[in-house]
């Protein structure tokens, strides 16, 4: 029965780390959307046509 009990709390903390990783993930994408629409980052264009996120900030 320890084995289970053991089991399961493992299972669920992994739930909650993964949960708190998308989260995370919902708000810097949020960041990024909100940086792109007021000009503060570019998204460029890779070679197959898919939309890629620049690294650097623009200054301009």
């Amino acid at each position: 029965m320890a084995y289970v009990i053991d089991k399961k709390a493992r299972v669920e903390n992994a739930i909650l780390r993964v949960e708190a990783s998308i989260e995370k993930l919902t708000e810097y994408r949020a960041a990024l959307v909100t940086a792109a629409v007021t000009g503060k980052i570019k998204a460029l264009l890779t070679h197959d046509g898919q939309e890629q996120q620049a690294l650097k900030v623009s200054t301009a």
